[in-house]
This record gives structure tokens, C-alpha cells and sequence, in this order.
């Protein structure tokens, strides 16, 4: 295991290193590479990470919660069963990332790259989520409710099963999302067409 101490670290090669439970809470962090590193129950809470590489870094039952991850590398990266509430990735890469079961509700998240992720389960709800690609995207079960999805592209994304009640959806396709179960209910920006179109492929409204 590794030690980091001071509240600033900069240009640190730690790429494939075992950092399980270390503690990385309101750390300003530029230039780390933290790339297939293990992170697993780590503590980022209130971090702030400029320019750092966690592609590949495993995540999973870590504290990121109110930190801010702005346009970083999270490609592949495994935030399953994590704690991302309130945090901020603002035009980060998030593509082809593990977040099931993850807690990502009242997050900052415009303009970020899900495509392919995996957000089983995840709690999303109340988080800003305006102009993100979700393409390609598993959220079913997902709780996105009072979430801002305006603008997001949801193209072959799977909400199977997922709460979309009192969710935003303003310049919304999901023509070709799989809504099977998907619950609606007091949202902005479906039309009664679009409304009647989802019901028929298998969305359920409360209204």
C-alpha cells in the first residue's frame, strides 16, 4: 500500500498501483495518473482532480462524493456500488464505465461522455445530466427521477425498468430506446404523441 501525504500532489505516476481505502479526501490532485490502479473504498470525498488519467481504475465501493472530477479520463473505470453524489464531471469520459448500483443523485454530470456504460441500478436521481451521451448505455432499474436528461442522447440506450417520473426530457429521441416497463409520469417536453408512442412500446405512465 502507498501513503500520500500533503494536501496538493502533482505529476505522480501511480498507474496500476494498490491503493485500496486510501484516504484522498480534499486533495487537490494535478497530473496523477492513476490508470488501472486499485481504488477500491477509497476516500475522494471533496477531491479535486485536474488533468489526472483513472482509465481503467477501480473504483468500486469508493467515497467520490462532492468532488470535482472535470473533464478527466474515467474511461473503463469501475465505479460500481460507489458514492458519487454531488460530484462534479462536467465534459469527463465516462464511456464503457461501471456505475451499477452506484449513488450518483444530485450530480453535476453536463456533457459527459456514458456511451456504453453500465448504470444498472444507479441512482441518478436529481442530477444535472443535460446534453450527455448515453448512447449505447444499460440504465435499467435506474432511478432517474427529477433528473435533467435535456438534450441527452439515448440513442439504443436500454431504460428497461427505469423511473423517469417528474424527469426532464426536452429535446429528448427515444425512438429507438428500449422503454419496456420504463415508468413516465410529469415530464417536461413529451408531447401526447410521444407519450402515446412510448406507451405502446411497453412504458408505463402514472398520469
Amino acid at each position: 500500500n502507498i501513503t500520500l501525504n500533503g494536501s496538493h500532489l502533482s505529476g505522480i505516476n501511480l498507474s496500476g498501483a494498490e491503493l485500496s481505502g486510501v484516504d484522498l479526501s480534499r486533495k487537490l490532485l494535478t497530473g496523477i495518473n492513476m490508470a488501472e490502479a486499485l481504488l477500491n473504498e477509497a476516500n475522494l470525498s471533496g477531491a479535486y482532480l485536474m488533468e489526472a488519467n483513472l482509465s481503467g481504475a477501480n473504483l468500486s465501493s469508493a467515497n467520490v462524493s462532492s468532488a470535482s472530477l472535470n473533464s478527466l479520463n474515467l474511461k473503463g473505470c469501475n465505479l460500481s456500488n460507489a458514492n458519487v453524489s454531488g460530484t462534479t464531471l462536467n465534459q469527463a469520459d465516462l464511456s464503457e464505465t461501471n456505475l451499477s448500483n452506484a449513488n450518483v443523485s444530485g450530480s453535476n454530470l453536463n456533457n459527459i461522455d456514458l456511451r456504453n456504460s453500465n448504470l444498472t441500478n444507479a441512482d441518478v436521481s436529481g442530477a444535472s445530466l443535460e446534453s450527455i451521451d448515453f448512447s449505447g448505455a444499460d440504465l435499467s432499474y435506474a432511478k432517474l427521477m427529477s433528473a435533467n436528461l435535456s438534450n441527452a442522447n439515448l440513442r439504443s440506450a436500454n431504460l428497461t425498468s427505469a423511473d423517469l417520473r417528474g424527469t426532464k426530457l426536452t429535446q429528448i429521441d427515444l425512438s429507438e430506446t428500449n422503454v419496456e416497463s420504463t415508468q413516465f409520469g410529469g415530464n417536461e417536453g413529451v408531447s401526447e404523441q410521444m407519450k402515446q408512442d412510448l406507451i405502446q412500446r411497453g412504458a408505463i405512465f402514472e398520469d
